[in-house]
């Protein structure tokens, strides 16, 4: 399996907010450990901008089995990036950080079970990659 990771809005700022001093760089060493236990392919990528982020997804659409996105303060307004998704039609999950992002989730315009809440945000990648594997 091939998977995509995308890194949205400020998580290359991660290790500023974090209280355990997690960096973007460290999160995604994690992640790419997990996976190759899992035997998971996967490629990571981090932007700011809305439009690269979709273009990322767009491009690599023949290329992945699945995506795990990070969106963080776009969950409310995200209607672009849904649409590509729904019209792509691949698998997906949208991890978030609940301690930094619970009032964005709530307003979020995804299907609730595509996202994955946990309090510890390496977990919650963990459980992504997992039931996109299933």
């Amino acid at each position: 399996m091939k998977v995509l990771i995308m890194q949205g809005p400020n998580m290359n700022l991660l290790g500023l907010s974090s209280k355990d001093r997690l960096t973007l760089d460290k999160l995604n060493k994690k992640i790419r450990k997990f996976a190759r236990s899992k035997s998971i392919e996967i490629k990571i990528l981090q932007t700011n901008d809305s439009g690269k982020y979709i273009n990322y997804i767009h491009r690599n659409r023949n290329k992945v089995d699945a995506y795990i996105l990070t969106l963080g303060s776009w969950h409310p307004n995200a209607f672009t990036i849904k649409e590509s998704l729904e019209i792509i039609n691949l698998p997906y999950r949208i991890v978030e950080n609940m301690q930094h992002h619970k009032d964005v989730l709530e307003k979020s315009i995804f299907d609730k079970k595509n996202i994955v809440e946990n309090k510890d945000f390496i977990e919650s990648y963990n459980i992504a990659l997992t039931e996109l594997n299933a």
